[in-house]
């Protein structure tokens, strides 16, 4: 029986088992579990096996933490949360959109509530928060000038989500004005077309979506140009598929310019299961001045 222990290294050259020995346990979960699917079936349950990158040894996932749970309760458990975790952090990474990657750090402990509206909004997603763990589909609006904090909240909020569900819940962020700019690319681009599909699929799909700054795509907030009619379908599809699913928007829109933009139909759609959850931050300093 194989299992994970601190000094578990794969079957490696010196120099890459050092490599393997200094990666925290989240990282060699992540790499024991990098895998392929082959054609035997397992012995014992009938399932698929897989053949697992580091080691190219053939095991059965379901037999091999079914042993562990057995032999190993406590490698167990955490042999499972972390699997979890990393699988989690994959999907993310895998269909994800951010305009910048340092958002991925953004948590509840770093989110500044020393301003009244800037606290209420962190409690408005904590319950958010507890309607998704409790099987619940709210969609949560937030809505303001640019540099308030919206983007860090949804995060935030995201992230306790998954680390809260223990893993067994799935979410995407996704920046639209940049998502826009791969189907934009996809266009001439054809290798880039079954990516597109991909992350729209999850969007459509995932336990929790964030939709970032909706309007972006639409230039100033003055004077926003039209949505195009690929623009409006690609958001109609998504808000169609989410509308009974967990939402975050955060824009720099008002609810009369969202609907002026994209429609009554949109509109409608992303603002259903929002009672209590729509966040305004009009009375916020420019967190981006304050850095």
């Amino acid at each position: 029986m194989s299992s994970i222990s601190k000094n578990y290294s794969p079957n490696l050259d010196k120099e890459s088992k050092e490599k393997f020995s200094k990666l925290s346990i989240d990282k060699r979960i992540l790499r024991m579990m990098k895998s392929t699917a082959v054609s035997e079936q397992c012995e014992e349950c009938g399932g698929d096996m897989v053949k697992i990158e580091a080691t190219q040894k053939l095991i059965c996932l379901v037999c091999e933490e079914k042993r562990l749970k057995e032999q190993e309760p406590e490698l167990a458990n955490k042999w499972t949360r972390d699997t979890w975790k990393a699988r989690t952090w994959e999907y993310f990474n895998a269909y994800s959109v951010l305009r910048d990657n340092n958002i991925k750090s953004a948590g509840f402990t770093g989110y500044d509530t020393t301003e009244e509206q800037v606290a209420k909004a962190k409690e408005k997603a904590i319950v958010f928060m507890n309607l998704v763990l409790n099987g619940e589909s709210p969609h949560m609006i937030l809505s303001g000038a640019p540099g308030r904090g919206k983007s860090h909240l949804a995060m935030a909020t995201l992230r306790n989500i998954l680390e809260t569900s223990k893993y067994t819940k799935k979410g995407i962020y996704v920046h639209y004005a940049s998502f826009l700019d791969l189907v934009k690319e996809s266009f001439d681009q054809p290798e880039k077309k079954q990516r597109v599909a991909q992350i729209k699929a999850e969007m459509m799909n995932c336990n929790v979506l964030v939709l970032d700054d909706l309007g972006v795509d639409l230039g100033s907030i003055d004077r926003p140009k039209d949505a195009s009619p690929w623009n409006m379908e690609m958001l109609n599809l998504v808000l169609e598929a989410r509308e009974n699913k967990p939402l975050i928007v955060t824009t720099n829109f008002d609810e009369g310019q969202i609907k002026a933009s994209y429609g009554e139909r949109n509109y409608s759609r992303m603002f259903i299961h929002s009672k209590g959850l729509r966040i305004l931050f009009n009375n916020v300093t420019d967190k981006r001045l304050d850095m």
